[in-house]
């Protein structure tokens, strides 16, 4: 997703899920990174839905070009910048 919003942080273009809770993220610079969330999401009980690999794979770009599920959990892009490696 490429959003038309100019925003002054970097943002993600696209997610794709992978097995054990890892997603690959695609920058709109085209940096590619990978995110780990298997340890976050089986501390913190806000996303407890995720733990579910169906639902976790329902991940998608927000407007603003962070990452969000259908339930309303979101990560910002700025999270996603500073706790993903390529």
């Amino acid at each position: 997703m490429n959003s038309p919003i100019k925003t002054p942080w970097k943002k993600v273009a696209e997610v794709h899920p992978n097995e054990n809770f890892i997603l690959d993220l695609t920058w709109e610079d085209g940096t590619r990174t990978q995110l780990d969330l298997n340890e976050r999401i089986h501390q913190n009980d806000k996303f407890w839905r995720l733990r579910n690999p169906r639902y976790f794979n329902k991940v998608s770009v927000d407007i603003l070009g962070g990452i969000c599920w259908p339930e309303e959990e979101d990560l910002s892009p700025n999270f996603l910048a500073f706790h993903s490696h390529p």
